[in-house]
């Protein structure tokens, strides 16, 4: 009796084990083309962003076709520089923040300047934002 229960649970086991690794397989090259979508939408190269992330451009490129799943070291990476969750990398669900993606492009360089630089450009950003506006209103 016992050997068959074993059996079948080693048999789901196995089946569940198929499916997790079809599961990872599909969403793999997806999880590749949102890689390289950020990739090309900053304009960088793949040297550039392996550089960043750590790792060689050969082994991003395996990344983008879907030839190789990145690490989750890697997927973190990825999702700290471009500012992204991993479930929008992953899965593309993505947790509604109004942003699109040159406004989170923005944000992710702005994080990584030096403080007096953003605190210069955030008063640029402030005083075109308030020209911006004042156009507007004497349009009207």
């Amino acid at each position: 009796m016992w050997d068959g229960i074993t059996q079948r649970k080693e048999k789901l086991f196995n089946i569940a084990s198929m499916m997790d690794n079809v599961s990872l397989q599909n969403s793999g090259n997806n999880t590749g083309e949102r890689i390289r979508s950020l990739r090309k939408e900053s304009g960088m190269t793949q040297v550039e962003l392996a550089t960043e992330i750590g790792i060689s451009r050969s082994h991003l490129t395996k990344i983008e076709t879907g030839a190789d799943l990145p690490s989750r070291e890697i997927l973190m990476a990825v999702s700290t520089y471009f500012n992204v969750s991993l479930d929008w990398i992953t899965k593309g669900i993505s947790a509604d923040n109004g942003l699109n993606t040159k406004e989170k492009l923005l944000l992710a360089a702005f994080r990584k300047i030096p403080e007096d630089e953003a605190d210069a450009y955030l008063h640029l950003l402030l005083k075109r934002s308030e020209i911006a506006e004042n156009s507007k209103i004497e349009k009207k």
